[in-house]
This record gives structure tokens, C-alpha cells and sequence, in this order.
């Protein structure tokens, strides 16, 4: 059985993103919160873990978002921890509105710095399924944009770290970059009365980021199908590859606030970066 938590976090008007949703990032900050909030219940509280210097880090997430909030909403954070062998510990995180429904499901797994078993240890087969998996590499096949991303002292956690949402923030820079590039700014989004909605994703971190060193964002689509297209990000060093996703876009239409099929000129732009050519 797993171990079980609930909080009740409220968002803020600070949250907001520049379409006056509450961002992707709020979410995993909330999840954040109930995965502290489970671990000090089994005894493992801040001050805890940083006197007996233990740290976990993301190997791998998945998100997916179902509805969108504004400031101000009440939000439940519904926690289940499985634990593992060697420290591993799965975690399969709901953040519901007051009426029951989900707003985001957030998977992570999480390793210990010395692999120690906070939780106990459990072999790795509970019955829950796994959303997340292994991404594969970059096939070569298109175009991509690099983009120059240096991570800042300043956004380091307590434990000296950068949490996951602000890894997450690195990917989303790169997504405007990648735009920006190609021309497929704010305002032609607008003149093509196109948007896009960020419906989930799968993170693989492979190695922590380093402070105050500048990185490369290497940012492709892997492919175009009807309504949705699909990201793909790799963040480098001069040794390799750090972290990388894949995420789902949806494509919508503004006026009409539903969705559609991408105008030419947006299928246009992106072509040349598209990794596996189909519609």
C-alpha cells in the first residue's frame, strides 16, 4: 500500500501566465509541497533532511493538465508515495478543485542522495500504472534552435539544487526561444487567430544542472498530427545532454476557443523543424 497525504494550497495572482492562466509550474510547486508535507509525516521534515544532508533528486515526470485555474482557486493535492529499492521512491500526485476534479496528475520518481529508504524499501512493481518512460534521442532528421540559457545562482533551493519546477521553467524558455526564432510571435499567433495550449508532458533528468553556467537549448517538433504538435527540448553541456522533454501542444483556435487544424503559415514555419514529416 502506498503512503497517502492531502494539503490544500490556494493560487495567486503571481501564477498567472500572459494568457491569465495559472502557469504549468504553480502545479509542480504545489506537488512539491505535498511531497515535503508526506515526508515530514514519516519524520523527514526540512530541517531534517538538510541536518543529515539528504537530497532527492527527479530521475523522471509526467504531467498532464486538465483544467486550467485562474488566482485565487483552492486546490487539494492528493499524494501517493511507493516506494522503492535503492532509495527510488514513485509518486503519483492529483491536484483536484474543491468539487472533486482533477486539474493535473503529476508522476515523479525521485532517487536519494546515498540511497537511503526514507519510506522502507519495496521492489518496484506496485500496482499503479507508469506514465513516464526513457525518451530517445535526437534522430538527426530536422532543423533545430539553439538557444543560450544561463542558470542563475539565485534560483537554487535549500538543499543548493534547482527544484523541478524551476527545470521546468528552463524547457519553457526554450519554447518561447524556439517561437521567437521561427517567427511565430505573439502577434502572429494573433493575426492567425492561433494558440496553443500546453496539455502535458515527460521529463527525463539525467544529471543535475550546474549554477551559474550557460547552457544550450536545443529545441525541435517531433511531429504534427491534426491538432496537436509535439516538442521536443534537450538542455546541454559540454558534456551532453542534462535533461530533455517531450510535450503535447493543442492547437486552438481564439475566437472560436476550440480546437483546430494548424493554419499554412503555422505549418509552414515549423516544417523545416519538424523531426518526422507527416500532415
Amino acid at each position: 500500500m502506498p503512503f497517502e497525504n492531502k494539503l490544500s494550497l490556494v493560487t495567486r495572482v503571481a501564477d498567472l501566465d500572459t494568457q491569465r492562466h495559472t502557469t504549468s509550474r504553480t502545479y509542480e510547486s504545489f506537488c512539491l509541497e505535498g511531497r515535503h508535507a508526506l515526508l515530514k509525516d514519516k519524520g523527514f521534515s526540512i530541517r531534517e533532511l538538510v541536518d543529515q544532508r539528504i537530497v532527492l533528486f527527479p530521475t523522471h515526470q509526467y504531467v498532464k493538465f486538465m483544467y486550467q485555474q485562474e488566482a485565487g482557486a483552492r486546490l487539494n493535492v492528493e499524494t501517493r508515495a511507493y516506494p522503492g529499492e535503492d532509495g527510488f521512491i514513485l509518486w503519483d500526485q492529483r491536484v483536484k478543485q474543491e468539487d472533486g476534479k482533477d486539474v493535473c496528475h503529476i508522476q515523479t520518481r525521485t532517487g536519494t542522495q546515498g540511497h537511503q529508504n526514507l519510506l522502507g524499501s519495496a521492489k518496484e512493481d506496485h500496482d499503479i500504472e507508469i506514465y513516464f518512460n526513457d525518451l530517445q534521442a535526437f534522430s538527426g532528421a530536422c532543423k533545430v534552435v539553439k538557444s543560450d540559457y544561463t542558470t542563475l545562482f539565485c534560483e537554487r533551493d535549500i538543499f543548493g539544487a534547482y527544484s523541478p519546477a524551476q527545470m521546468w521553467k528552463v524547457f519553457e524558455e526554450g519554447r518561447w526561444l524556439f517561437c521567437a526564432r521561427v517567427g511565430l510571435t505573439l502577434e502572429r499567433f494573433v493575426e492567425m487567430d492561433t494558440t496553443s495550449f500546453y496539455m502535458g508532458g515527460v521529463f527525463n533528468f539525467h544529471r543535475p544542472l550546474p549554477a551559474g553556467k550557460k547552457l544550450k537549448i536545443k529545441t525541435w517538433i517531433e511531429r504534427l498530427e491534426k491538432i496537436r504538435y509535439y516538442f521536443r527540448q534537450d538542455v546541454i553541456d559540454e558534456h551532453g545532454v542534462l535533461m530533455s522533454l517531450r510535450d503535447e501542444q493543442l492547437i486552438v483556435s481564439v475566437s472560436g476557443a476550440r480546437p483546430r487544424k494548424p493554419p499554412p503559415e503555422f505549418a509552414k514555419l515549423i516544417r523545416p523543424y519538424l523531426e518526422v514529416k507527416g500532415e
